[in-house]
């Protein structure tokens, strides 16, 4: 979130105004939609919703990667296709990571904390060739 969203900060009653643009409703019709959202809270809930998105400690993200990536060895004309029919199903099946993490741990990394499954667009991923077991 950019502090230039942050709209007031009240030291006294230890709460802070801020707006958001709602998507839930960018498929509606302009006369349908709620617009800018204004939020005024208590600042604890605030950092609250702030902090899970503070990656922990050691943990790296992934950024420039696939088609953003400068050191992709292989450049790919935009009008092919990046896997077959038969690659794809290899992707599917490879989701069994999700179940094992499930059984031991309780824990489903797909799963939001508001409560959304996120999904995985396996036609949109890139992946090096020897990933299924090719040169």
């Amino acid at each position: 979130m950019s502090e230039s969203r942050i709209i007031n900060i009240d030291y006294d009653k230890h709460t802070i105004t801020y707006y958001y643009d709602s998507h839930e409703d960018d498929g509606l019709e302009e006369d349908q939609k709620q617009g800018r959202q204004y939020v005024t809270e208590s600042v604890f809930k605030f950092i609250k919703k702030l902090i899970i998105h503070i990656p922990d400690k050691g943990f790296h993200t992934v950024r420039y990667y696939g088609f953003y990536g400068n050191k992709s060895k292989k450049k790919f004309p935009s009008h092919l296709k990046l896997y077959t029919k038969q690659e794809i199903r290899k992707l599917h099946n490879r989701l069994f990571w999700r179940i094992s993490l499930l059984l031991t741990y309780k824990y489903d990394p797909l799963l939001c904390i508001c409560g959304s499954t996120m999904k995985v667009n396996k036609e949109l991923s890139y992946f090096p060739d020897n990933y299924f077991g090719g040169g």
